[in-house]
């Protein structure tokens, strides 16, 4: 079973991540109700995640 039997060991269980992931999701709607965001054109995001 090799590497995918430790996947345990080094990533949280899912129900943690989706807990994360929902927090993410409800403070980057308040960041957009209170016009506190950033718009890219799809050039420039590239620019800045690369």
């Amino acid at each position: 079973m090799g590497a995918i039997a430790n996947l345990d060991e080094y990533y949280p269980p899912e129900e943690k991540i989706l807990t994360e992931f929902i927090k993410n999701v409800e403070a980057a709607e308040r960041r957009v109700a209170e016009g506190k965001f950033t718009q890219y054109t799809p050039e420039e995001f590239e620019k800045s995640i690369l």
